[in-house]
Formats: C-alpha cells, sequence, structure tokens
C-alpha cells in the first residue's frame, strides 16, 4: 500500500483513516479485507467494539457507525476511495445538529467528540453557570395595622396652660424689646469702649441713625427715629436745622442716643478751655503731640481724622491726593494761637485749623500764583521749603529766589538740593512710621536725587513764607549756605558755592 498516496487523500492523518484513535477507553480490532482495482479502491472493513479492560467512569453502548448513504443493520461501515483528487462528500439529509467537516458522528446524532471524558479531565473544564429553579413566588407578609389611638379630648385645664404660656412668651418678647429700645437711649449696660466712626458730608440724623446701627451704638434704630420724630414735634424743633460736621469720631459705647446726635454737631462747648500757640513751620506730628500734651485730643485719634475724613474746603479740592504723600493735608493747618475746648474733638480742631488757612490764602494769592504758573499746593510746597531753610524773615525772599532760579533753569539745575527735605523725613517722619515706609518716602521727598519739587510741604509754612513764595527777588544766585549763628552765604557758581562752604567750616569750627 501506497502510505504517501493514501495520506494526501486521507483527511484524517498518517493511517489513522478514521480518527478513531481519538477515543480514549475503547479498543477497536479491524477484520479489513482491501482490494485494488485499476479505477478504484473499495476496502470493506468490519470494526468491532468491546468494552475496554478498564472500567470508564461511565459505560454506555455505542450504535452502529454509517458514513454511506445506506445505512446497514451491521456493526461495520464501508468507505470508497476515488482515484480523482477530489472527493465529494455523500449528501446526507438535513439534521438538526449540524456535523462539523472532518467529525465521525454516531447513529444518533452525537458527535464523537462528545464522548463524556474522564474524571481528571472534568476538573480541568470550566464548569458551566448552574440555573437555580425559580422559586415560587415569596408571599410577602401582611403588615399588621396598629390600631389606631384616639385623641383625647384637651381640657379646659389644657386650654388656659396653652394660654398662659403664649402670654408669658409675649411678655418676655416686650420687655427684652423694651430693654433694649430704653438701653439704646440711656446706654446703661455699655462699656466705656472706643468706637470710631466715621461722618460724611451732609448727613441728615436719619443717616446718622443709620450709620450708628451700623457700627452697632444702638440696636433699635428704627425706635430710635421714632423717639427722635416724637420729640421734635413735642418741642417743635425743626430736625434740618441740625448741622452734623464730617469726620471721624471715636465715640464711646456707653452714649446715648441723644448724646452722639450732640457729639457729630458743630456746637461743643465745655466750661473749661485752653490756649494752644502752633509755631511756624511746625510739622503735622509736632503740632499732634502738643495737643496731646495739653489733653485736649489724642494724637491717633487727630492722625484718624486727617486721614479718613473728607472736610469740605474749597481749596482742598486743588490739592494732589497721592500714596507717596506723608499726609493729604501737610502745610495746610495754618500755625496760629488757638482757643480749644477741653476734651475737643479731633474733627474740630483740624477743622478750625484748615478753616484759619482758608481765610488767609486770598484771591490776591491765587492770581499771584496763576501769574508764576504754579499750584497753590506748589506755592505751600515751595513755602514750607523757605519756613524751614531761611533763617530769619529777612533771608525769606532770597531763599526763595534761589529756589525759583533753580526751577526756572532745570536743565542745568535739576535738583533742588535743599537739606530741610530729606530732615523732615528723617526727623519727623520715620519715629511715627515703619522703617520700609520712611524709605519709600524719602524717595520722593529728598531733593539732592529727584527733580524739582518734593512730593508735598514738609511743614506748615506762616504767612510770611507764603508771601515769600509768591513774591521772590529777583537775583542771579543758584546757591546758598548757612554757618551755625544763622547767617547766609551765597553763591552763583559752584566754585563760589565750595568756598563759602569753606569759610562756613572755618567759622562754625573757630
Amino acid at each position: 500500500m501506497d502510505d504517501n498516496k493514501n495520506n494526501r487523500n486521507n483527511p484524517f492523518g498518517e493511517k489513522d483513516y478514521f480518527g478513531l484513535g481519538d477515543l480514549d477507553g475503547f479498543n477497536i480490532d479491524l477484520d479489513e479485507t482491501v482490494r485494488f482495482t485499476g479505477d478504484s479502491l473499495f476496502e470493506e472493513t468490519e470494526i468491532s467494539f468491546e468494552k475496554p479492560k478498564q472500567a470508564a467512569p461511565k459505560s454506555f453502548s455505542l450504535g452502529p457507525i454509517n458514513v454511506s448513504e445506506k445505512q446497514p443493520e451491521k456493526k461495520k461501515f464501508v468507505v470508497t476511495f476515488d482515484d480523482s483528487e477530489d472527493i465529494v462528500p455523500p449528501v446526507e439529509p438535513e439534521n438538526k445538529n449540524p456535523r462539523s467537516r472532518g467529525g465521525v458522528y454516531f447513529s444518533n446524532g452525537v458527535p464523537a467528540n462528545n464522548i463524556e471524558k474522564p474524571a481528571e479531565q472534568k476538573r480541568k473544564s470550566v464548569p458551566q453557570k448552574q440555573v437555580k429553579p425559580k422559586n415560587k413566588a415569596a408571599v410577602k407578609p401582611v403588615k399588621k395595622e396598629k390600631p389606631s389611638k384616639k385623641k383625647r379630648p384637651v381640657s379646659q385645664s389644657g386650654y388656659a396652660l396653652r394660654f398662659i404660656s403664649a402670654v408669658l412668651a409675649c411678655t418676655l418678647f416686650l420687655s427684652f424689646l423694651g430693654i433694649s429700645c430704653l438701653n439704646d437711649v440711656l446706654a446703661i449696660t455699655r462699656t466705656d469702649e472706643s468706637v470710631v466712626v466715621t461722618i460724611p458730608n451732609d448727613c441728615t440724623a436719619d443717616d446718622v441713625i443709620d450709620i450708628l446701627s451700623e457700627n452697632k451704638l444702638i440696636h433699635q434704630k428704627w425706635f430710635c427715629k421714632l423717639f427722635f420724630n416724637l420729640k421734635n414735634k413735642v418741642f417743635n424743633d425743626d430736625p434740618n436745622e441740625m448741622v452734623f460736621l464730617s469726620g471721624v469720631y471715636y465715640v464711646k459705647k456707653n452714649l446715648g442716643f441723644e448724646a452722639y446726635l450732640m457729639e457729630f454737631q458743630e456746637v461743643q462747648e465745655t466750661e473749661k478751655t485752653v490756649n494752644v500757640f502752633f509755631q511756624e513751620g511746625w510739622t503735622t506730628y509736632q503740632m499732634f503731640e502738643k495737643l496731646e500734651n495739653f489733653e485736649i485730643c489724642k494724637k491717633e485719634e487727630l492722625i484718624a481724622a486727617l486721614k479718613g475724613a473728607d472736610y469740605d474746603f474749597d481749596f482742598i479740592k486743588n490739592i494732589t491726593d497721592s500714596s507717596n504723600r506723608v499726609f493729604k493735608l501737610e502745610g495746610y493747618l495754618f500755625p496760629d494761637t488757638y482757643e480749644f475746648y477741653e476734651k475737643c474733638d479731633a474733627n474740630t480742631i483740624i477743622r478750625k485749623m484748615l478753616a484759619n488757612f482758608e481765610s488767609k490764602w486770598s484771591n490776591e494769592y491765587a492770581k499771584r500764583a496763576e501769574e508764576l504758573g504754579l499750584t497753590m499746593d506748589e506755592v505751600i510746597t515751595i513755602a514750607s521749603i523757605i519756613q524751614r531753610e531761611a533763617g530769619s524773615k529777612e533771608q525769606m525772599p532770597v531763599v526763595s529766589s534761589v529756589i525759583h532760579n533753580r526751577l526756572n533753569h532745570s536743565i542745568s539745575y535739576p535738583t533742588l538740593g535743599c537739606d530741610a527735605t530729606a530732615n523732615y523725613i528723617e526727623k519727623y517722619v520715620k519715629p511715627n512710621v515703619t522703617s520700609v515706609q520712611a524709605q519709600a518716602y524719602l524717595a520722593y521727598y529728598d531733593t539732592s536725587s529727584i527733580r524739582g519739587l518734593p512730593e508735598g510741604p514738609i511743614c506748615n509754612p506762616g504767612i510770611d513764607a507764603i508771601e515769600a513764595a509768591l513774591y521772590p527777588e529777583e537775583t542771579n544766585y543758584y546757591y546758598f549756605c548757612h554757618d551755625n549763628s544763622g547767617q547766609i552765604y551765597l553763591a552763583t557758581t559752584n566754585a563760589e558755592h565750595d568756598r563759602n562752604l569753606l569759610e562756613v567750616l572755618r567759622k562754625n569750627n573757630g
């Protein structure tokens, strides 16, 4: 037999013609008679099935196998091979269980590879999900209804108890409300702690009451407004005649509602007054320290009022407001002798000093400043430098001429070079601010390094310094210096100024 030829036409491999070697547990004896002819090859094989020598896990019998169109009753099958290359499989009737190509099927339609495997191979197979049988519909337990509680009728004593409780609650509420309203008027349980209150311009009584409520100085503002209006009707007072001063106030919590209104009004009189004199050329810090020493007003309250209040003077609108400026109103607290009431309010003090400056700054001064091409703020700044640099009233016009000459020839003389500007920061400002703030201010006030005028006035000048700034002498001087006795040395050139400095040094050491 030509095995190679059979292998070419045998789809089941070499010598194992039917693939039955894969069946475990079976011994097959083949009595085969093979006859070869020139046209075809016919092989008739008779297969007998015997029980395996070792018992399989499960025993069963196999029916006859038939791969031809006609099914013989004997347990044998006939296979016919054709010489042609293509083998056409016999057409079999349709079966519900489809058969794959090359497989062996038994008479009952079960494929050979579905034979039950030994227990060892079963363990390796993936277990199938077991479908649980559907349980019968669960019967929901019937909830037992609780017996409804019958409402017991309220007795007359129960109604009376409820009525008394409601009356007591209303009484307590009204008592609390009455005490709160009374406390706003009389301030019985208030402490003497101070609170900062800012009053803007053109405030009415209702506006002041709202501000007091926002600062928690009163708690029942509706009652205060009602009380205020009833009192005005009883005493025939016109609330529009009450004038409230704008500013920053330090008020105590133990003042009553009416006391607050009096605190913010224009008239503040006490039996005792104090006269205070402010020297020309003093800074704002110097003035406020003196007021505190005389126990008229605290320094911190004055500073807060100067920075935070919006004073209603027309000339203030022309003042430059800058964060690089120490005080916006530095230079406008006119130095003079003032009469203040003891324990006077900070806003009243500042307002009185500003009003004095407004009375001194005349229309003539304003016209002269316009002729010079200067603003009011620039004139006051020049006057403050003259006030600190000049040794006397007579020296002021000539010192003013040096400053004006340098400002008018800024290309040749870009800086003023006045020591008083840097001295203002180092001596008066630095002790009252942080070192970082003082250094920042110095960058805008030191005229030895900056061009032109400083950021603002360096003191509060008097009327002589203001007039000297407006009416300087006509000179050709660009330099000046002083000795310890106050004598002034003027120069036109830098060489002359150097010689004057040597002379001042010799005179001061001699």
